[in-house]
């Protein structure tokens, strides 16, 4: 369905694929660097913020860092050492990490895309280097048999 819709679209717009897509690609190529930098978002910030704050409301002895960034075992750990906390005060600390990694897990997909990208970007252009190579050859040959 996608298909019929980029096709249909294509048609309407009188353009080829080849040409759109590289359109695309070359439109792009200068938001991948833009990507591949590090973004701090107000989002980010205030929900680092709100996670301190529930911290410090919940009277749990840690910080949001060391909830996020610890280690399986690390963690475990300071879960077993704060054997007093009430199940409330557990699952804050759960989501702060559940959210806290799902950040970094984003992160690290928006990077792989970016390289995805930029990859695709090289083919492309190694790919039209190549036909206009031969495209040449070709008329090449064929005025070497007209003559």
């Amino acid at each position: 369905m996608i298909l019929i819709t980029i096709n249909y679209i294509f048609k309407q717009n009188e353009t080829t694929f080849d040409d759109t897509k590289s359109e695309k690609i070359e439109s792009d190529g200068d938001s991948i660097s833009h990507m591949m930098q590090r973004r701090t978002s107000t989002r980010s910030n205030y929900q680092g913020q709100q996670d301190e704050d529930a911290l410090h409301q919940y009277n749990i002895p840690l910080t949001s860092y060391e909830i996020t960034q610890s280690s399986t075992e690390e963690y475990n750990r300071h879960l077993a050492r704060l054997n007093y906390l009430t199940p409330e005060q557990i699952h804050i600390i759960k989501d702060i990490r559940r959210r806290g990694k799902n950040k970094i897990a984003a992160q690290n997909c928006r990077k792989r895309k970016a390289i995805g990208v930029e990859s695709l970007s090289d083919e492309v252009d190694e790919l039209k280097r190549i036909k206009h190579e031969l495209e040449e050859r070709k008329i090449a040959i064929l005025q070497q048999i007209t003559e």
